[in-house]
């Protein structure tokens, strides 16, 4: 009878010997079992993806450059929803529910790109400390294209709400599998642009607030018909984003996400920030 060895492929065989050794340890093999990657502590894990080459990137965590503090973050965090980057081909980090509701259908209706159909899998973190995850893209951990889409106050979702400009940069994280791009302001806020209106204004009404839906058709139909400038846009379009804000933390952001998601046909365009992100991880 054949060992189950000799199943593997070599590459795979080479790693885990290479690894383990001969150590007398069970090593189990698996696809996507997000089960066994949010229990399995992190320095036992080796993955293995597909980069397009004739064989596969592979990655022993134990062999990478992590204290024992940022294993102890990474164990902490990586549940099992998070611990699915482990299996995606490509990251997209959010900070919570409402950008992982939208961001996706979004993207495919006014970019006609499908994250599915790219590998590209939307991770939300449930906070701010982007940092720790992207400890585990680079060429000694996790070898694959992360994406960093991020408030530009980096604050908590509960926070109280703050009107002040952006103080926080994670471009600090960038390097050859990280990149960040991060709007000026909080994600419901940055998602109120001319090319967004009739979307919010679908939402809104949904949501209760007839009244704010009335106002962004307004906007909506006299920047169609004057065709104004940039600045003009902007200063009629900001006092709606700080009241589709209000609107969004009383629905419940993760909420209104959802209604908006079903009304992305009504969208023309994309903040930047999100389009370049999913622009930059396509190209990788």
């Amino acid at each position: 009878m054949e060992e189950p060895e000799a199943h593997l492929h070599p590459q795979l065989q080479r790693v885990l010997y290479s690894v383990l050794g001969e150590k007398p340890f069970q090593t189990l093999l698996t696809t996507h079992s997000s089960h066994i990657s949010s229990h399995a502590p992190l320095r036992s894990l080796i993955t293995f993806t597909n980069d397009g080459s004739p064989g596969v990137a592979s990655s022993a965590l134990s062999q990478a450059d992590l204290d024992d503090s940022d294993v102890a973050d990474l164990d902490r965090y990586l549940d099992a929803t998070r611990s699915t980057l482990l299996f995606a081909r490509k990251v997209i980090l959010v900070e919570g529910p409402a950008e992982l509701f939208l961001i996706p259908p979004l993207v495919k209706s006014v970019m006609n790109i499908d994250f599915d159909r790219h590998g590209i899998t939307v991770i939300p973190i449930y906070g701010v400390h982007f940092d720790v995850y992207a400890k585990l893209f680079r060429d000694d951990c996790i070898q694959k294209a992360c994406a960093i889409i991020a408030d530009g106050d980096l604050k908590p979702s509960d926070a109280a709400e703050d009107t002040s400009p952006a103080t926080s940069d994670l471009k600090h994280l960038n390097n050859s599998y990280v990149q960040v791009f991060q709007c000026n302001t909080t994600f419901e806020r940055a998602i109120v642009s001319s090319g967004m209106l009739a979307l919010l204004a679908s939402t809104v009404e949904e949501c209760g607030a007839a009244n704010l839906a009335k106002h962004l058709r307004a906007a909506d139909a006299e920047i169609k018909s004057t065709k104004p400038d940039s600045a003009t846009r902007s200063s009629m379009v900001q006092p709606l984003a700080d009241k589709v804000l209000k609107l969004a933390k009383r629905t419940g952001k993760a909420r209104f996400a959802q209604i908006a998601s079903k009304h992305v046909d009504q969208a023309i365009t994309l903040p930047k920030y999100i389009r370049d992100a999913v622009d930059w991880l396509v190209s990788q």
